[in-house]
């Protein structure tokens, strides 16, 4: 039997069997602040972003970045607003071009969940 037989027979056979579910409340406390940072043309804040109704989660942190520099946002934390704009309802693509485009003075919102039994424990 080939690698690949044995392969569709493991998919075809498992594939329906195994499902995770996961629920998880909002977290009840937040913790809102506002971080600056004044960007130059050509040059990045640091930042990976992924997609969130609520805004941009930051979901990295590039080194030598403005935002480690600054060392005010942690991973998980969700900016919800970009220059007073609610960047709620926004696309990921908009979110985005607004962070690539801007230059000078950028002011963020940050969402923060503040840290409950469960977070402390996987740190």
């Amino acid at each position: 039997m080939t690698t690949l037989k044995v392969h569709q027979i493991f998919h075809t056979t498992y594939e329906k069997v195994v499902t995770f579910q996961v629920f998880r409340a909002d977290p009840l406390e937040v913790e809102k602040f506002n971080v600056e940072f004044i960007k130059k043309p050509g040059k990045d804040l640091g930042l990976s972003l992924a997609p969130n109704d609520r805004g941009c989660t930051i979901s990295e942190i590039i080194p030598s970045g403005y935002a480690e520099i600054d060392n005010k946002l942690q991973r998980g934390d969700i900016i919800t607003k970009f220059n007073g704009d609610s960047l709620e309802g926004c696309t990921f693509e908009i979110c985005y071009a607004l962070f690539k485009g801007a230059n000078g003075k950028i002011s963020l919102e940050i969402t923060r969940p503040k840290p409950t039994c469960r977070t402390e424990a996987s740190k």
